[in-house]
């Protein structure tokens, strides 16, 4: 159901973009390739963007002639968000020249269940000259990634606060490979008892 949707959505669309006497320029972006088997988290596909003049003669009886713009057609390869079954805002397109289409002559599959390989360089995956790996993470497959580390711990032994404060040096943090568990190589712990706010007016010694 939901491929359908998209396909309809996208399956074809035509418009005129200038209008000028005897002569117009006809804009069609088309579906030619859509991928939902493997695909959990989004769905990817594929459009050609074509752009043709048509230029009247003045004379009625003379054939009109057909003049592709330059540069065109376009191929933008698009991947589209998907939640519980629901779409997640509008499409990403991928950056230009960038493929994620898998033709007859490629026996291995670029797109698995969170993640897809783009191509660029070659009209299929094995005359590619450069390669790039998209990992959904966080419902997203650009941007910075975010991690929520915590900065205090609060005890109440039935009495009183004693608070611990937390620091992550975060010039050195990696995330590992999934996306989902980052690593901070140095991360100070100063137990500040009864103060909740982490602010060391004179400096801090560490030892």
């Amino acid at each position: 159901m939901i491929g359908e949707l998209l396909a309809n959505q996208e399956k074809k669309a035509t418009r005129v973009i200038s209008v000028i006497p005897h002569s117009y320029i006809e804009d069609t972006k088309e579906l030619t390739f859509q991928n939902t088997q493997l695909a959990q988290g989004f769905i990817s596909t594929c459009i050609k963007h074509d752009q043709v003049t048509y230029d009247f003669p003045i004379q009625v009886d003379e054939p009109a002639t057909k003049t592709r713009t330059r540069g065109f057609p376009k191929y933008i390869s698009r991947v589209q968000l998907v939640k519980n079954g629901v779409f997640q805002g509008a499409p990403i397109e991928l950056a230009e020249g960038e493929s994620l289409q898998r033709t007859p002559d490629d026996e291995a599959n670029i797109i698995g269940l969170n993640t897809f390989i783009a191509y660029k360089g070659g009209n299929s995956l094995k005359n590619a000259t450069a390669l790039r790996l998209y990992r959904v993470i966080n419902d997203d497959i650009q941007g910075p990634l975010k991690d929520y580390c915590v900065a205090r711990v609060t005890v109440n032994d039935g009495y009183t606060n004693t608070h611990t404060h937390y620091e992550y040096d975060t010039t050195t943090a990696r995330f590992l490979p999934s996306g989902v568990t980052a690593l901070y190589n140095k991360v100070s712990i100063f137990p500040r008892g009864r103060r909740a706010t982490c602010q060391w007016p004179h400096g801090v010694l560490l030892l």
